[in-house]
């Protein structure tokens, strides 16, 4: 039964895939691991068919889904996707990117090392920008909180944390 549905949600239109979202969700919540795995892969953003992937608002959809399912399993995922680590990063402007460029700025990059590449990609961000003669500066509490509050992927992330928490608690 489940690989049907994990068949139909992959072909289904998009107006019907709401529809698979929740059975699967059921399925995952009476502990199927295939349609764990099915909505994992939907929050990550991967294929759906050999030529199509899943696409943004399937991931907002998966992460809020892996949050309806109740499992300690899917707590730990989303949690690990919010771990970052700060990157330096400076300007290149054109093929100048050698020892004699002077960048322009530099900045410290927020990466979500932990998430699929198709997710980190959507949420990580950049701190302030500095002159390049200055440290860039690290971000504080409340510059991450203003950032994420921003980006709807990191809303569906603490949504379904705080859901899963209220569910089967820390």
């Amino acid at each position: 039964m489940v690989k049907e549905l994990i068949r139909g949600i992959r072909t289904c239109s998009k107006a019907e895939r709401r529809d698979f979202t929740r059975i699967l969700i059921r399925h995952a919540r009476a502990g199927s691991d295939a349609a764990f795995s099915e909505l994992r892969r939907m929050a990550e953003g991967g294929g759906r068919t050999l030529l199509a992937r899943y696409s943004p608002e399937d991931q907002l959809a998966g992460i809020e889904a892996l949050g309806r399912t109740g499992r300690k399993d899917a707590l730990l995922l989303l949690r690990s996707w919010r771990k970052y680590r700060e990157v330096y990063a400076e300007s290149c402007t054109g093929l100048a990117c050698g020892s004699d460029h002077m960048p322009q700025w530099t900045a410290l990059v927020y990466e979500f090392h932990r998430a699929p590449r198709r997710l980190s990609e959507k949420l990580r961000y950049t701190g302030p920008k500095s002159s390049p003669a200055e440290h860039p500066v690290s971000l504080t509490p409340a510059e991450h909180a203003e950032h994420q509050a921003q980006n709807p992927y990191h809303i569906a992330v603490s949504l379904s944390i705080s859901r899963l928490e209220k569910t089967i608690g820390r």
